[in-house]
């Protein structure tokens, strides 16, 4: 991996939070709720969900959406030995990893779901980290990946969610009804 990766990276990452968010405001929108979006969150955009399986499956849509991603983009690494399939494959696992640590003080998406389930709030989180993590580093092992890659990766990763976080409030709302 070189300089010339760091768009794809970047883009991947950004892609992977369009994907996550689109999903839970498709979701939204299937069950016929009028929802907003932006580039990380989605929500209703007036009043209540009519049931709180509706609340959870909307929360759920996101990491599902993001857990598909991993897996096509897996199996295109196997098939192709693609680096942007490894990107967008790296950056799902980061979201999700980036998203645990946030529920540490805020429940996100598995959290909620693990919650409600009685589950508590870690088993979901660390089931899918898991399954995201061998993924990723199976992935990375037919690339013949090497930790300089993993750490440029990671650099990368890390900084365009940083962006994409720490912009989100500057950017506009989609509402749809």
């Amino acid at each position: 991996m070189n300089w010339r990766h760091i768009p794809i990276f970047a883009l991947a990452t950004l892609l992977t939070f369009i994907l996550h968010e689109g999903a839970h405001w498709g979701m939204g929108k299937a069950l016929g709720y009028d929802m907003w979006i932006k580039i990380n969150s989605a929500g209703l955009a007036s009043g209540e969900y009519s049931a709180e399986w509706h609340r959870q499956i909307v929360g759920a849509a996101g990491p599902f959406m993001t857990i598909i991603q991993a897996i096509i983009a897996y199996f295109i690494v196997l098939k192709h030995k693609a680096i942007s399939a490894f990107a967008f494959l790296f950056a799902a696992l980061m979201m999700r990893v980036m998203a645990m640590l946030v529920s540490i003080n805020n429940p996100n998406d598995e959290a909620k779901i693990g919650i409600w389930f009685g589950l508590g709030p870690w088993a979901l989180f660390i089931l899918a980290v898991v399954f995201l993590l061998v993924l990723t580093l199976r992935g990375g092992s037919y690339m013949k990946l090497g930790w300089r890659t993993y750490g440029f990766a990671y650099l990368i990763v890390s900084i365009t969610l940083t962006v994409i976080i720490f912009s989100e409030s500057y950017l506009p709302v989609f509402i749809s009804t």
